[in-house]
């Protein structure tokens, strides 16, 4: 925790972390979520195709039942053998959840509905040869549950894209607040010290150092405005230093000017004057 609040680039890459972590996350939940479901339209498209199957063996049993009995026995035998093939198929077996699942479990009794009440009332009728014991009331009821079934899929489907739907829009969500916690952090502790920086050089630079940053953090810039504060004052005392020396020598070079121009003047005063008291009177005059 200190090292994350007293540095800018552990921040920095604990938040583009955060964002790398909740990508990956998302695309391995979608991967997940899409594996799973790619049965899923097998499935409904299997069930459907069973419905389809029932229904016409329920109009080729009418039809046994109007005409001749035994014209279409054997088109009834191919129907119910493949209604079979297609209940057992292992291709619709593996898409199925797990054995707790309700879809799994309304698959299990719509089998076993067929293979023990519904395929053997049908081949029951033809060994008898009654016609009309074709369970084709329980069929039609049969058909109902097999709808079921396939909405039970459809719904399965549909709660899974939902439900990638939600892992996406959650992922976004929290991308969205990483990257604003980031770029409210990156401009308060980043953007504005730096503005604050280049103002004190571009101070430093017209030679005013009278000017701090006073950053109290412990973060990479923190330290550098800090070190700025302490070479301003530094600077600040040199550059004071230096005019103060400045200030002496030019007051010491004023002084020895005026010494020189006395020297010049006593040396005209004195040889030019024909009498030496009347030419030392100006003299004594600069001198006071």
């Amino acid at each position: 925790m200190r090292l994350f609040r007293d540095s800018l680039i552990a921040r920095i890459g604990v938040a583009l972390a955060a964002v790398v972590i909740v990508a990956l996350i998302n695309i391995v939940v979608s991967l997940i979520i899409s594996a799973s479901a790619r049965g899923d339209a097998t499935a409904i498209n299997h069930s459907g195709l069973i419905r389809m199957e029932l229904q016409r063996l329920v109009t080729l049993a009418g039809i046994e039942s109007e005409e001749s009995p035994g014209g279409a026995r054997q088109a009834l035998e191919q129907q119910m053998q493949q209604i079979t093939q297609r209940l057992e198929s292992p291709l619709l077996n593996s898409v199925m959840p797990g054995l707790d699942h309700p879809v799994t479990a309304r698959y299990q009794r719509v089998r076993l509905t067929w293979l023990a009440l519904i395929r053997p009332a049908y081949q029951e009728a033809f060994e008898g040869g009654g016609i009309g014991a074709m369970p084709l009331n329980a069929t039609t009821t049969f058909i109902t549950e097999v709808d079921d079934l396939v909405g039970a899929l459809e719904r399965r489907a549909e709660s899974r894209i939902t439900l990638l739907g939600m892992v996406q829009v959650l992922s976004l969500l929290l991308t969205l607040a990483v990257v604003i916690v980031l770029f409210i952090d990156v401009r308060r502790r980043v953007v504005e010290p730096l503005n604050r920086l280049l103002t004190i050089a571009r101070a430093a630079a017209h030679q005013d150092f009278s000017r701090r940053t006073g950053f109290r953090g412990q973060d990479e810039l923190g330290v550098l405005g800090r070190s700025f504060d302490q070479m301003s004052e530094s600077l600040s005392r040199r550059y004071a230093d230096l005019e103060s020396r400045a200030a002496a020598r030019a007051d010491e070079l004023e002084r020895s000017h005026r010494a020189l121009q006395l020297l010049h003047s006593a040396s005209r005063s004195l040889y030019g004057a024909t009498d030496l008291c009347e030419g030392a009177v100006p003299l004594l005059q600069q001198l006071e």
